[in-house]
């Protein structure tokens, strides 16, 4: 691991963005997993703070953001929701129907009806 990691991972969001300020452009933020990306472990446990820095960096992109969506609709956590969904208004359309799906899924009733809300498609297709 490294020290973005383990900074990430312990929730330290103050030595998070002091490295991230320090890395230089070219920083990868893992793959697309929850066990492997900074975004989606963040939105996954619902961590606003790093979630907010990790936005304003090179992070993957819409890809990566819609995972986030999933991540934070599976565990119900809508406050994550609302700060990926404020970021990129097309994550709406690219990454709303995966994490509806979940979210039912889970039984997450709030975080089903923030998305439909949302514009979230109900229906392949």
């Amino acid at each position: 691991m490294t020290p973005l990691i383990y900074a990430a991972v312990s929730r330290d969001v103050k030595l998070t963005a002091l490295i991230l300020d320090n890395i230089g452009e070219e920083i990868k933020l893992g793959e697309s997993s929850t066990e492997t990306n900074l975004l989606i472990g963040a939105a996954a446990s619902g961590d606003g703070e790093m979630v907010s820095i990790l936005l304003e960096r090179d992070h993957g992109g819409l890809e990566i953001e819609a995972d986030s969506l999933h991540a934070a609709a599976g565990s119900g956590r809508t406050e994550t929701m609302n700060l990926l969904l404020a970021h990129n208004v097309d994550l709406i359309h690219k990454g709303g129907y995966r994490a509806l799906e979940l979210a039912c899924a889970r039984g997450q009733r709030e975080a089903a009806a923030m998305l439909v809300e949302a514009g979230a498609p109900t229906g392949r297709g």
